[in-house]
């Protein structure tokens, strides 16, 4: 909330705002759990989201004139894990780099597996390239309700002008 306020302070009145993804799915959490996802990972997530997009109907009265999306990477990540094969990506639970074990960064001399636009994840915990190009397609073509104080539930992403 700080860096919102000294950025409208500034004359910044459009802001976009992003969602944790699916925290618990990632490879770094799968690797803590037997290759499954962590589900408490993931539901502190989308408790965080939910407090975020809520939150923005009190910027949005204490800010006169901005404006604010919220991008809800946590729903569109789920979309893609579970139906990745449309979007042409078949690993789900493993970095695209080597990691080191546990671990979220590629090791500098580490292996790359040799098609990148198969995987959900480039290494532990950052989506691939497809997949932030799949989040970016899918943003940028929502559906955007202009009306404050109402959250779209039937669109994925949901947003909130």
């Amino acid at each position: 909330m700080i860096l919102l306020q000294l950025m409208y302070n500034l004359g910044a009145r459009k802001f976009l705002l992003f969602s944790t993804e699916v925290s618990g799915c990632t490879p770094i959490a799968r690797s803590k759990n037997n290759g499954s996802c962590i589900e408490l990972y993931s539901y502190a997530s989308s408790l965080l989201n939910t407090k975020l997009n809520l939150s923005i109907d009190k910027f949005h009265k204490e800010m006169a004139g901005s404006h604010f999306v919220f991008v809800n990477l946590f729903e569109i990540m789920s979309e893609v894990m579970n139906d990745a094969a449309s979007y042409g990506i078949e690993v789900i639970g493993e970095a695209c780099c080597q990691t080191k074990a546990g671990g979220s960064s590629c090791l500098v001399d580490g292996s790359v597996c040799s098609n990148r636009s198969n995987h959900l994840f480039f290494d532990g915990g950052h989506p691939a390239d497809v997949t932030n190009s799949i989040m970016g397609r899918m943003a940028y073509s929502a559906n955007l309700t202009r009306t404050s104080g109402f959250t779209s539930e039937t669109s994925v992403p949901p947003f909130r002008l």
